[in-house]
């Protein structure tokens, strides 16, 4: 998976709106800020969300030695049902997965994430809470309308 920002292209769209959206990796995040900061020579605004289809809470009251494997098997489940991926990236991103989602639910997740939201897992086309209508139903709505929920009490 490439991470790839344009910078002069996100230095247009901030000048231009209110809010910009980016997908990426927490770690590359400080130094996106600190790069668009100095390209701009003002503080850039922003908040830091983490979605996930694995409940954190259950996650949460498991015993520690059991949450990897717990989260290594359920986005294996999620990503195989799902259908998009061959079996060796389903593995990769399970793997990888544990991480990401221990970080952010863990005691430190609060410094990386000004939110962490449950979500619905996508599925094959048309057959999951995010394409099976013409809106989401369902936890996917759930998310949705608390995400927008979140984004409105953001100041801007």
């Amino acid at each position: 998976m490439l991470q790839a920002v344009d910078l002069a292209q996100l230095e247009t769209d901030l000048r231009s709106c209110a809010v910009v959206i980016v997908e990426l990796f927490s770690d590359l995040w400080p130094g996106l800020i600190k790069r668009l900061e100095d390209r701009l020579s003002c503080p850039v605004p922003s908040v830091s969300l983490f979605m996930t289809s694995i409940d954190p809470q259950v996650v949460r009251g498991m015993p520690e030695a059991l949450r990897a494997s717990f989260i290594e098997s359920e986005v294996v489940r999620i990503l195989t049902a799902r259908g998009k991926d061959e079996p060796d990236k389903v593995a990769l991103r399970a793997r990888s997965a544990v991480q990401e989602i221990l970080e952010a639910i863990g005691p430190d997740g609060h410094i990386l994430y000004s939110r962490v939201f449950l979500s619905s897992p996508e599925g094959p086309d048309g057959q999951d809470e995010w394409t099976s209508q013409a809106s989401p139903i369902g936890r996917a709505k759930q998310v949705l309308d608390d995400f927008i929920g979140f984004f409105r009490s953001v100041p801007q």
